[in-house]
């Protein structure tokens, strides 16, 4: 698939075809992205390029899977300069899209949101761990899923809430930021 250059050809087209076309080429980017063999060819293609500013569109659908494929390259890519280097940029970069999936009120995009962090946490990047310190409304955010009360007998729907809970509590961990000190603080 790269080798015929059909990822490139995908950059090149994505940001300018209809939407239902954007939806299946941001999925199959994220499908892509899952193997760990292809994440470091994808993102020096500059995928992220197109899949940060495609977490604006208007199709839930296309949101969803351009964060899911930046996810997917966040997960153990041995370097993280690119991550570094779209942090604000561009469409407001990671930070950006981070933040406004946070906030978003709904489970899956922040489910997403968090477990791309986790990642970014665990690559030991220090630069990007930096810029995720420093990001207080990112922060903000994990501390209050972090924060949030979990049923203790939950519902079928409610297990992705206990799982985005303990995500974001380990997030807060990896930044040296255990709960106990956010009690006090808070």
């Amino acid at each position: 698939v790269l080798d015929a250059g059909a990822v490139q050809k995908c950059k090149q087209l994505v940001l300018d075809v209809p939407v239902t076309v954007q939806s299946e080429m941001t999925a199959a980017i994220a499908v892509l992205a899952l193997s760990d063999d292809l994440k470091s060819h994808l993102l020096n293609l500059g995928v992220c390029d197109v899949l940060i500013p495609l977490t604006h569109s208007p199709s839930i659908e296309v949101q969803g899977n351009s964060a899911a494929a930046l996810g997917n390259l966040s997960s153990k890519v041995g370097d993280y300069s690119i991550f570094v280097q779209n942090w604000n940029d561009p469409n407001g970069g990671i930070h950006g899209y981070l933040s406004r999936f946070l906030q978003s009120g709904d489970a899956t995009f922040q489910h997403i949101a968090v477990w791309t962090l986790l990642q970014l946490f665990e690559s030991e990047d220090k630069t990007l761990i930096g810029h995720i310190g420093k990001a207080d409304d990112i922060i903000e955010n994990i501390r209050a899923i972090a924060n949030r009360q979990v049923e203790a007998e939950p519902e079928f729907e409610d297990e992705d809430e206990g799982e985005v809970v303990n995500l974001a509590q380990r997030c807060l961990e990896l930044l040296g930021q255990s709960m106990s000190k956010a009690h006090i603080e808070g």
